[in-house]
This record gives C-alpha cells, sequence and structure tokens, in this order.
C-alpha cells in the first residue's frame, strides 16, 4: 500500500482531531479501501495508533492492511482483536487505558454485535457510552478516533438510534474506480465539506 505523502495524510486527518468520526461505508470492499487510506495517512505522520479489529467474522483484517506499511510506524501501533467467542471486554479495557495519538476501529457493526447479550438484547446504550468516552478522551487530549459503519446496519444518521450518531462527525464515503470522496457536513472539516483520496493510495496488499 502507498502512504500518502505528509501534506495529504495532514490535509486529511487535521481536522479530525479531537472528535469521533464515522465512516459511513457501503459494502466490505469500500470499508477495506477506507482503513487502508486512513492506515496510510496514520503511517505517515508516524502517530501512535491502537487499532481495534472487530471483524473476528473475517478474520484479522486489519493486520493484513498493516503488513506494508512502514516498520517504524508498526512498532508504535498495538493491534486489538476480539474473538467472538469471548466478546470484547479485556479488548475496550486495553483500548481504553492504551496511550495514542489515534484510535481506529474496524467496524462498529461488528463491535455492536459482539457487545449485545446472547445477540438478543440491544447494546446501542453501551456503543454510545463507549464512543462518547472516547470522544471525551479526544477533546481534551486533541486525538483522532476513527471507526467504519455500514450503512445497511442501523447506520442512518437521521436516526438518534444509529451506530452513527453515537460520533461527533459523520462522514459519508463514495467510492469510485478514481478514488474515494470523504464527505461531511458539520463545520471545521475539509474545504467545501469534501476530501477526494486518489486510487494510488488505495491499494493494499491481500
Amino acid at each position: 500500500m502507498s502512504v500518502p505523502t505528509l501534506k495529504q495524510a495532514y490535509a486529511f486527518l487535521s481536522p479530525l482531531r479531537g472528535r469521533s468520526s464515522a465512516f459511513l461505508v457501503a459494502d466490505r470492499k469500500a470499508n477495506t479501501a477506507i482503513t487502508a487510506f486512513a492506515l496510510g495517512c496514520l503511517a505517515a505522520l508516524r502517530m501512535r495508533t491502537v487499532m481495534l479489529d472487530t471483524s473476528c467474522f473475517y478474520g484479522t483484517n486489519m493486520e493484513v492492511l498493516a503488513e506494508s506499511l512502514p516498520r517504524e510506524y508498526l512498532e508504535r501501533t498495538t493491534t486489538l482483536t476480539v474473538a467472538e467467542d469471548t466478546g470484547p471486554g479485556d479488548a475496550l479495557t486495553q483500548l481504553m487505558t492504551e496511550r495514542a495519538k489515534a484510535v481506529l476501529i474496524d467496524d462498529l457493526n461488528s463491535l455492536n454485535a459482539l457487545m449485545s447479550s446472547g445477540y438478543q438484547e440491544s447494546s446501542i446504550h453501551k456503543m454510545f457510552v463507549l464512543i462518547r468516552m472516547l470522544s471525551y478522551g479526544a477533546r481534551m487530549n486533541n486525538t483522532l478516533i476513527l471507526a467504519t459503519v455500514y450503512r445497511s446496519q442501523r447506520a442512518d444518521t437521521n436516526s438518534r438510534r444509529s451506530l452513527a450518531a453515537a460520533t461527533d462527525l459523520q462522514i459519508t464515503t463514495e467510492a469510485q474506480p478514481s478514488g474515494i470522496t470523504f464527505s461531511c457536513d458539520a463545520a471545521n472539516t475539509w474545504p467545501r465539506g469534501k476530501f477526494v483520496a486518489p486510487s494510488i493510495y488505495l491499494a493494499f496488499k491481500t
């Protein structure tokens, strides 16, 4: 995976500092591309990162995406994984205690399912508490909280009980062969509320 330039990485991440952000994705392919680009930007800025890989249903996606990143970045990065049979408790405890400049969660849908008791009780309230605690820490320490959310699974930002609504910023994404367009209506984000990531920075090792 090609790492973005310092200028591009700064332009993408700087407006997101001090807040939690949810990237709304259409499918797993788009989710992978967006996660890869975010990782590339974090690597370009050498930001100490905690990656929470909740996609135990698909294997350790984060480790695959991070394989080709610079060694000096990976040495400053902690990857937390969640097992379907044990739940996310240990990983979340470590997540809250790690000192990092950025937290990357892939993805909130899987985490929400794992936090549900026996997959019968809704965990939306728990998710809101978790994300708001992370958001508070981001504001206090000027750090980054980045997460992906599938639009097809309770990610409608018009719903107060959506997963995306738990974060400070809801960012829509549009994946095309030429690249990915990130859009956000909130103030103080990118110029005209949009950022385009060229396709050259979306390639990754499989």
